[in-house]
């Protein structure tokens, strides 16, 4: 689903990058700001993650 939802945002024109989610650090993160393990906590934690990689965070 995730590949056929890039491949999409990319046909449109859309600068789509594949970010692989470490579990741990992922449900470390969940703890932390009160999410639940579901698409739209996924989403969120990843633009933060691709934001920090993007402005020499990490």
């Amino acid at each position: 689903m995730a590949v056929l939802a890039r491949r999409n945002f990319q046909r449109s024109g859309v600068l789509a990058l594949e970010y692989q989610i470490v579990p741990e650090e992922f449900f470390a993160w969940c703890a932390t700001n009160g999410q639940e393990n579901n698409s739209t906590a996924r989403g969120e934690y990843v633009s933060e993650r691709l934001s920090a990689v993007h402005n020499g965070e990490v």
